[in-house]
């Protein structure tokens, strides 16, 4: 992670960054926004309270 905090940038598949970005917002309090996106920005994603990696992949796969 950077020092700053800023993000957490993974060489991974989209289901396991998606579990991950799960299993941060459960760690994270919830007035924090927390964003799924992958290297290129193609998506940009607000990871709610409660989100499973299934819906965020859904969400990822509704993109233009």
């Amino acid at each position: 992670m950077p020092e700053d905090a800023t993000g957490l940038y993974l060489d991974a598949a989209l289901a396991d960054s998606a579990r991950l970005a799960c299993l941060l917002r459960q760690w994270m309090p919830d007035e924090v926004d927390l964003v799924f996106c992958d290297q290129g920005y193609t998506f940009d994603i607000r990871v709610r309270p409660g989100a499973t990696a299934a819906e965020l992949i859904e969400e990822v796969d509704d993109q233009p």
